[in-house]
């Protein structure tokens, strides 16, 4: 039988397999990067271990996979069981304000999007190949927003995609893993969009602390930026059109 999926649950040690597939194979990994290269199926599951991922939510997952052949990473949805609020939604980035999620009240579940939560990734290995793996300078949040945005720098898309509530095991930390640290998020935003669209944010989020940071770090983000849209055909001015579309 052909491997349907890799799974990659994090930040583990170790973990029993929730479904016993031979489709199915799973990594468990304190560091995704590392666990990445040892991964061969055409399509990569990155998921947080406070998730219960059932069988229900890898068929939905399959067939978004199927119906959308041009996608290269899809950003679930998430709901708990427990309520009818999401808790991780797919991020669209407000110039201005920063990477936001996006509200299932007013826009469309299926739709592009900037980058997945880091509840949930699906990934397909050959943009992963072309964009390399995750920063480990960025903290968690921004580092999935940041390969979200080098996915589009290598000609990727990333697709919205609504899934079936999940059993959330421990809520106390949804606040700590979705958060968004503002002077990582400039090093990013600068690494991916330049320094217009940086300074663009610096002015409106004017904090003392914030630009000290930014800097610092400037120098060696360049020569990041330098390998993050070492495959782009965007110009600095279509950027800033093309990322406040999200």
């Amino acid at each position: 039988m052909r491997k349907q999926f890799d799974i990659i649950v994090y930040p583990v040690k170790e973990i029993e397999p929730p479904i016993e597939d031979p489709a199915l194979e799973w990594f468990p990994s304190l560091n995704v990067n590392e666990a990445l290269p040892n991964t061969t199926a055409e399509w990569i599951i990155i998921i947080h271990h406070d998730i219960n991922i059932s069988r229900e939510h890898l068929n939905q997952i399959a067939q978004a996979c199927n119906d959308f052949p041009m996608i290269d990473c899809f950003a679930p949805s998430l709901y708990a069981s427990s309520s009818e609020t999401s808790f991780a939604s797919a991020y669209v980035i407000d110039i201005l304000k920063g990477p936001v999620t996006i509200d299932l009240h007013t826009r469309d579940p299926f739709e592009y999007v900037a980058a997945s939560s880091p509840y949930l990734m699906v990934v397909s290995r050959r943009i992963i190949q072309r964009t390399g793996a995750f920063d480990l300078d960025l903290s968690l949040a921004i580092r999935f927003i940041d390969l979200g945005l080098r996915m589009y720098h290598a000609g990727g898309k990333i697709f919205s995609i609504p899934l079936s509530p999940v059993e959330l095991k421990n809520s106390s930390k949804t606040k700590e893993i979705l958060s968004i640290n503002e002077r990582e998020w400039s090093l990013c935003l600068f690494k991916n969009m330049g320094i217009k669209a940086t300074f663009v944010y610096l002015k409106k989020n004017f904090k003392i602390s914030i630009l000290v940071h930014f800097l610092r770090k400037m120098k060696s983000f360049y020569h990041k930026r330098k390998k993050a849209t070492l495959l782009s055909k965007f110009s600095d001015e279509y950027l800033q059109k093309f990322y406040q579309a999200f």
